[in-house]
C-alpha cells in the first residue's frame, strides 16, 4: 500500500520532518495503532520501506504543496 498526505508546510521544519520520517523505515510492531482483534490478527509486526517527507506540487483538488509519503 501506499500512503500520500498533503499539508501546508508552513512554519514546519521539514528537514527535521524528512529525518525522522527515514527513522520509521524498517520492521515495526504498530499493535499500539490497532484495534485490538485477538481471535483474528496475531501478527502486528509490518514493514516500512520507504518513507519520505517532500516539497512537491499538490493535485488540484488538495490545498496545500508539501506532501509525506509512506510505502508498505
Amino acid at each position: 500500500r501506499e500512503y500520500r498526505y498533503y499539508f501546508d508546510a508552513t512554519g514546519l521544519d521539514l528537514e527535521a520532518m524528512a529525518d525522522a520520517a527515514q527513522r520509521l523505515r524498517g520492521e515495526h510492531d504498530f499493535r499500539n495503532f490497532c484495534k485490538m482483534d485477538v481471535l483474528q490478527v496475531h501478527n502486528y509486526r509490518r514493514e516500512i520501506f520507504e518513507c519520505a517527507v517532500e516539497c512537491t506540487a499538490a493535485p488540484s483538488d488538495v490545498q496545500g504543496h508539501d506532501a509525506a509519503s509512506a510505502l508498505g
